[in-house]
């Protein structure tokens, strides 16, 4: 008389299948994690620094002097963090006019800003 064994359970070959599918998923799954904080903090950090720009460009503009043309650097400290400003002041083609330029940095040396904000104030005569 053969007697014939019933078995059930996963084989290895089985387990180490689908060990490799959760591993792919949550790969997947991690990846799509850090890319959303990435994406969260920019949006933050460009949010913040639009803030700033209309902050400094509603100070250059409620000053009762008119604005000198040139260049200024300032450093503002916002959300836990400091902020870096340039602001310029720039003559057009009417005398009555002048262009007002902020742009903002999260690094001093950066060549590049989050954000450039511009804005224009006239003379009253």
């Amino acid at each position: 008389m053969t007697h014939r064994i019933n078995q059930s359970g996963l084989t290895l070959l089985e387990i180490l299948v689908a060990l490799a599918v959760f591993s792919v998923s949550a790969l997947a799954i991690l990846d799509t994690i850090s890319t959303t904080t990435r994406v969260v903090e920019d949006i933050e950090h460009t949010t913040l620094a639009h803030w700033i720009a209309g902050n400094k460009i509603s100070e250059v503009l409620i000053k009762s002097s008119w604005p000198n043309v040139g260049s200024t650097g300032d450093q503002v400290d916002m959300a836990g963090r400091e902020w870096f400003l340039t602001t310029k002041v720039e003559a057009t083609a009417r005398k009555d006019i002048r262009r007002i330029t902020v742009e903002v940095r999260l690094d001093k040396n950066s060549e590049s800003s989050i954000v450039s904000r511009l804005a224009f104030t006239g003379k009253l005569k």
